[in-house]
């Protein structure tokens, strides 16, 4: 099983404003699907503790206060099935491949 980031649900589909800027985990599974994903530009993660890390951080980037999330990237035109793909920023990607790094050499998570 693999995951991604996409648009958050409570926007896409109840149009509550105050997520019009989050983020929420995804599972996806089948190549085609990993596939489109990364055509799009998301990110794809194997683990889920670290998807579900990156889904945090991206919510809540620093100098966002309160509980409104406010991410810094932006939505795709794909989508995994009616949610658009979350095309992270340069930050975002830097963290995945530390953390990527992390795991290959034996580190903690």
């Amino acid at each position: 099983m693999s995951y991604t980031l996409v648009q958050h649900s409570a926007f896409v589909a109840k149009h509550d404003h105050r997520f019009a800027r989050a983020v929420e985990l995804r599972s996806i599974g089948g190549s085609r699907t990993v596939e489109r994903v990364r055509r799009a530009g998301g990110i794809v993660i194997q683990s889920y503790a670290d998807a579900a890390d990156l889904e945090f951080l991206v919510n809540y980037p620093p100098g966002v206060s309160g509980m409104i999330p406010a991410c810094r990237g932006r939505f795709a035109k794909e989508k995994v099935e009616w949610q658009r793909i979350y095309l992270p920023v340069k930050a975002e990607w830097d963290w995945v491949a530390e953390r990527q790094s992390e795991r290959r050499l034996g580190g903690s998570r």
